[in-house]
């Protein structure tokens, strides 16, 4: 029989197995008994007595320690055993639930625990052995504690082989069993005491054992989260250790702030439910021995808010479990850095000066300052994502994920997956883990859902209830999750006209027509061209590494007098090109693609004289309608002197009175 990996010795096994009655016992201690009177009076060993018992009483006398001394206890002096006792806090603290425990089968003896030098730190049960005595062979003489350190293994000590006779008369068989922690070492020393009439037999070993393991291991691993603890707070994630009974035995400050518990709290006696509402699945899930890894769990707070976050559960030894713990919203935003999912763009990033471009920046302003739906109306090519980012980098979101999504570009049957996303298992292919969906990973910031009018009929569907409710459920889920998501759409299309066509839903219409920004066709506000063909010839220069070019007088009058059917981007793309294409650094009317050079530009210039006339009138008017007639506020809209605007009034003959 082994303990501890530790051999029994032959003799130790055969006399313990001697006293599994109380008339086997009486005899073995008669015959230990007649030892003794013969080592007093020859010093010879008797064929009863084990033969380290004998080396023992042969090494206390020889050390001249009186066998037959009343005080048979030297105590350590006080000021001494203090500080040996507050170094040993941690082992106390360990050691004393488990003695307290072991004490309950023993109801009638003592325990007690000494450093690995025999020094007495703690004790329950009889008052027998005082604290900071002293339990060494070489101070005391044969007895159990001393043996253990000399032999650094379990080991027995019957009341009839101890070298004290005082302690012999105490009638009270012991076994000790070693410490150890992390590196093998041996740190402490616990012996049990059985009562004067309790029967000591070879389970007595065995129980010794088991103690002595059991608080081995919760020394080792509280040394190894120690040793690991700087490790588990550099991690950037939530750490938790608990025992099968949910009990936490470790925390880093990360979980802390996850679970908002204040640095003071002591977590050392609390359970996971004294942190957090979990579920009784969850528990189960924590605690079962299996691994997993990435559980999406949306857990309860004690101030019932919730927490979403991504969970790992590994089991360690001593039956006990480490949970990982990733805020959702943190993982979104790692992903969100990897797609580049950040707004580039503010208003200053909007080139332009006419009234028209200033009408549509001055409105944008307003919407940024609330978080009311957005839709924004224009041409292809306008610059409609520019305003959406430029919203958003004005807002209180502005340091939140700003997502994109092109609702034209998106296979229709994968619409719902993309913006809503999926659980594991939801359909054929479906990722492990799931997969989140752009309105979670927009969380917290700006959505963009470009080109709205393409949307499939059966996902406006859903939009409108994620406008409605502030929740989206992933497909395969039947569990929602509230989410804060501003919405800014955009299209080309007539809404209306689609309305009518059966294509686009009417009250999701009117749930994304909030507020709106008609951003204006190039041809609208022509006066805007020269500046922005020196923006872009500027930054396209720098980025081709191609020294500054400069566009002839001929060739911009040309460009103000040319429709853009695709507006500031065909602009921009001409630009690009006649960039690359150039021979100089000046760019002439040669230059110009044959599409734009072979514009006839004459019959057109009424024309465009009126588009432009009809625009600003349109304009004003629609400012006069928002502001009830309010010139100073209109003139600031317009991003006009009011001076002007009263003199803009007069040439088309516009009555503001009319508005009011």
């Amino acid at each position: 029989m082994t303990f501890d990996n530790e051999k029994i010795d032959g003799e130790d096994l055969i006399q313990i197995k001697l006293l599994g009655n109380e008339y086997d016992k009486k005899k073995t201690l008669k015959n230990l008994d007649d030892a003794w009177d013969l080592f007093q009076q020859t010093g010879e060993k008797s064929p009863h007595l084990r033969q380290k018992i004998y080396d023992s009483w042969l090494k206390s006398t020889q050390k001249g320690i009186n066998p037959f001394k009343e005080t048979y206890y030297q105590i350590m002096p006080l000021e001494q055993s203090k500080k040996i006792i507050n170094d040993n806090q941690r082992l106390i603290q360990i050691a004393s639930v488990i003695m307290q425990g072991l004490l309950s089968y023993n109801s009638h003896g003592h325990i007690n625990l000494t450093t690995s030098d025999g020094v007495v730190l703690y004790i329950c049960g009889l008052p027998i052995t005082p604290i900071g005595s002293i339990l060494t062979e070489d101070v005391q003489g044969t007895n159990c504690t001393g043996r253990c350190i000399n032999e650094k293994k379990l080991v027995y000590v019957l009341s009839a082989e101890i070298y004290n006779v005082e302690l012999r008369k105490r009638n009270m068989d012991c076994a000790a069993a070693p410490i150890k922690d992390v590196n093998n070492n041996i740190i402490g020393i616990i012996t049990l005491t059985m009562g004067e009439n309790e029967l000591f037999h070879y389970h007595s070993l065995g129980t010794v054992q088991a103690a002595a393991n059991a608080i081995s291991h919760q020394i080792q691993l509280y040394q190894l989260l120690e040793k690991e603890k700087m490790f588990i707070e550099a991690l950037n994630e939530g750490i938790i250790v608990i025992d099968h009974n949910h009990n936490i035995h470790a925390i880093n400050n990360y979980a802390r702030q996850l679970f908002q518990l204040e640095q003071h709290i002591d977590t050392s006696s609390l359970s996971l439910q004294d942190i957090a509402n979990f579920s009784k699945e969850d528990l189960l899930i924590f605690t079962n021995n299996n691994k997993y890894q990435d559980l999406e769990l949306t857990i309860t707070l004690k101030n019932r808010t919730l927490l979403q976050c991504m969970l790992s559960v590994t089991p360690i030894p001593f039956n006990q479990f480490i949970l990982s713990i990733r805020e959702k919203k943190r993982i979104h935003k790692i992903t969100q850095k990897i797609m580049g999912a950040q707004a580039r763009y503010n208003f200053n990033s909007i080139i332009g000066h006419s009234s028209a471009i200033q009408y549509a920046i001055n409105i944008a302003k307003l919407c940024s300052q609330n978080n009311s739906v957005v839709l924004i109306l224009g041409e292809s090519g306008t610059g409609k994502e520019l305003f959406a980012q430029a919203i958003h980098n004005a807002s209180k979101r502005k340091d939140e994920p700003f997502i994109a999504v092109n609702c034209g570009a998106l296979p229709r049957e994968l619409v719902q997956s993309e913006l809503f996303g999926y659980v594991e298992g939801a359909f054929t292919g479906a990722k492990r883990g799931g997969v989140p969906g752009k309105f979670e990973l927009a969380n917290g910031g700006t959505i963009f859902l470009d080109e709205i009018g393409d949307m499939p009929i059966e996902v406006q569907t859903n939009l409108l209830r994620v406008i409605q409710e502030n929740e989206i459920t992933r497909i395969g889920s039947e569990q929602s999750q509230k989410i804060d998501v501003r919405i800014i759409a955009a299209t080309n299309k007539n809404l209306q006209q689609s309305i009518i066509s059966g294509s686009f839903r009417q009250d999701l219409y009117y749930r994304l027509n909030v507020m709106s920004i008609y951003v204006p066709a190039l041809k609208d506000r022509i006066s805007d061209i020269p500046e922005l063909i020196h923006n872009f010839q500027t930054r396209i220069c720098a980025s081709l590494q191609k020294p500054p070019v400069k566009f002839s007088d001929e060739v911009i009058q040309l460009f103000m007098q040319y429709p853009w059917p695709g507006n500031v981007r065909e602009l921009e793309n001409i630009i690009e090109r006649c960039i690359h294409f150039s021979q100089t650094q000046l760019i002439n009317l040669s230059d110009i693609p044959a599409e734009i050079a072979l514009f006839n530009s004459k019959p057109r210039t009424s024309l465009t004289n009126n588009r432009l006339k009809q625009n600003e009138v349109k304009q004003i008017i629609e400012c006069l309608h928002e502001t009830q007639g309010n010139l100073r506020q209109c003139a600031l809209l317009l991003g006009l002197s009011r001076g002007t605007l009263y003199n803009k009034l007069n040439k088309y003959n516009i009555n503001p009175d009319d508005y009011r």
